[in-house]
């Protein structure tokens, strides 16, 4: 979904995922360290179990960006239409936005510290 924006910014892409990846099969799904919200629709949160250590990757990703910041994106095959936030948003306001009201699937924000 958010290819032709990875492919013109460059940089590495790092994938947030299933905790039991099997290495046989080599594939990624996040949903099983996420939760769906119903109200807002297509949104999501992170379990609990799974919160802290994505915000340290996400500040951490941030802190070793030459740019200081990261395309964090997230995509859902039969989700809503696709919206790229405009202007960039810290970690913090990030999470408000997380835990307040869930993030949006497929969606793609500039995140900073």
């Amino acid at each position: 979904m958010w290819q032709s924006t990875f492919s013109q910014i460059g940089g590495s892409l790092f994938h947030i995922g299933d905790p039991g990846l099997s290495l046989e099969t080599r594939r990624y799904w996040a949903y099983e360290i996420l939760e769906e919200i119903d109200l807002p629709p297509n949104r999501y949160r992170f379990l609990p179990q799974y919160q802290h250590a994505f915000w340290k990757v996400l500040t951490t990703l941030i802190t070793l960006s030459e740019s200081g910041t990261v395309l964090f994106s997230s995509d859902e095959q039969f989700g809503p239409k696709a919206k790229k936030f405009r202007k960039p948003y810290t970690v913090e306001a990030i999470r408000r936005i997380h835990d307040e009201k869930g993030l949006r699937f497929n969606s793609l924000i500039i995140a900073t510290i």
